[in-house]
This record gives structure tokens, sequence and C-alpha cells, in this order.
């Protein structure tokens, strides 16, 4: 879970409509590359676990998991933890999407 810290330059990123570099690893790798950014769809805000909807786990990439299992898994099983909800649109590098088309 994030630390409000972390969570205030999200919202400083959807204040200012700057996209995010999205990079394949953590940014610490020496690897790593940018694949594409992301643009905060909206304010980023806490909610509790408890009333996150079934279509979050789905956008999670977990489809396979409940609610309740995704919270079991990831949160300990404690639905009445809060947690920072991030929106947002990824758009990918031209020259990648491109390599994603040919390679199919």
């Amino acid at each position: 879970m994030w630390k409000l810290r972390h969570a205030q330059i999200f919202i400083k990123y959807f204040e200012q409509q700057t996209p995010i570099p999205a990079i394949s690893k953590d940014r610490r790798c020496p690897d790593c590359v940018i694949v594409g950014s992301v643009t905060l769809t909206q304010l980023p805000y806490c909610e509790q676990l408890s009333d996150l909807p079934e279509s979050d786990v789905i956008a999670e990439g977990f489809p396979h998991l409940s609610k309740k299992e995704f919270i079991n898994q990831f949160f300990g099983g404690d639905d009445s933890l809060t947690v920072w909800v991030i929106r947002f649109n990824f758009t990918p590098n031209a020259s990648r999407s491109l390599n994603f088309v040919l390679d199919k």
C-alpha cells in the first residue's frame, strides 16, 4: 500500500495533466525501458477494500479471482484496509505497438 507521499506525486501528475512514463520493470533495474506512458483519468482517491467493485479486481489483472479471494491473497483478508485508487489510460510507444502487431 502506498504512503501519502507517494500518492501525492500521482495527484500532482493528475493536476498538471502530465503523462507518466511507463517502464517495463522497476526503474532501478539497469535494463528497464520506457514502453509508453500513462495519463491519469481522475484524481487519485482512497477507498476501503470492502467498497472495491468486482470490476476493479478484473482491471487489476485477476479475472480468475473473486473480490474476497483477491483481498485474501494481497491484503491478508483485511477488507477494512484503505488503499489508493489510481485510474489511468495507457498509451504504448508507437514502435512498441507496431512490434506487438507484427509479432502476432
